[in-house]
């Protein structure tokens, strides 16, 4: 009845008195449909798999980088940051850190809504990341704020070649329906002149943004312990339009 596969099998038998064929019949319908169902249910394993690991890596995404902006989290920027500073240490090599902080943020916040203020900092972030080398990290502190690791560097000097893309990259900037240029404010530190841990470099660095919003904002200021003096005005003065 119904529908079966049979597997066959025919045996010859010989003796004094007779010759004999032995045949055996075997249903292996089943069988088939045993093989088949393992297949399927490899395939949806398989799946499940991909599906749990894109599920891990979106963890790991949220855990460690910002999901506004895409560019590293607080977290990740201090695992990182230790490592550097540990392969400075050992390879007698300079780091710096530059605390980055938009100007006038509030103001476009208040003015142009937060919808365009999450704008800004999007496009921040990727003018931020465009202009570093490729060994470098950007991270996003906190509000409108961003650090950016500069391992290796050479000389202290060499930072400014960062600066030089940034003030390249800035000036291109066109948001729609912001009638305001975005402005930063930079502070800059260094190992080992200025600190030998991450908190120190921090602390240098956020005294010397904040020094160079006292001088009007739009510039970039390396930390002293002297008086400080603006050392490069990275765009030219802006102010909301009528």
């Amino acid at each position: 009845t119904g529908n079966a596969e049979l597997n066959v099998r025919v045996s010859p038998c010989k003796s004094d008195e007779y010759r004999l064929l032995i045949v055996e019949c075997s249903d292996v319908t089943s069988q088939y449909l045993r093989v088949n169902q393992l297949k399927e249910y490899v395939k949806k394993l398989s799946d499940l798999n991909k599906e749990l690991r894109e599920k891990e890596k979106e963890i790991a995404r949220l855990a460690y980088y910002d999901k506004l902006t895409g560019v590293a989290n607080r977290t990740l920027f201090y695992n990182v940051a230790e490592k550097f500073l540990n392969n400075a240490r050992r390879e007698q090599s300079k780091l710096g850190l530059m605390f980055v902080d938009m100007d006038n943020f509030k103001i476009i916040n208040d003015t142009y809504g937060h919808k365009m203020g999450d704008q800004v900092l999007k496009e921040t972030a990727h003018i931020l990341t465009k202009s570093v080398r490729a060994n470098d990290m950007v991270a996003r502190y906190g509000g409108d704020e961003f650090v950016i690791l500069l391992p290796g560097l050479k000389e202290y000097s060499h930072y400014q070649h960062i600066i030089d893309r940034l003030i390249e990259a800035m000036n291109r900037v066109q948001i729609d329906e912001l009638p305001m240029k975005v402005a930063l404010s930079i502070g800059v530190s260094f190992f080992p002149e200025d600190g030998n841990t991450v908190d120190e470099l921090i602390t240098k660095a956020d005294r010397a943004m904040y020094k160079a919003k006292s001088y009007g904002g739009n510039m970039c200021v390396p930390y002293t312990d002297e008086a400080l003096e603006p050392e490069e005005h990275l765009f030219p003065n802006v102010s909301l339009t009528d």
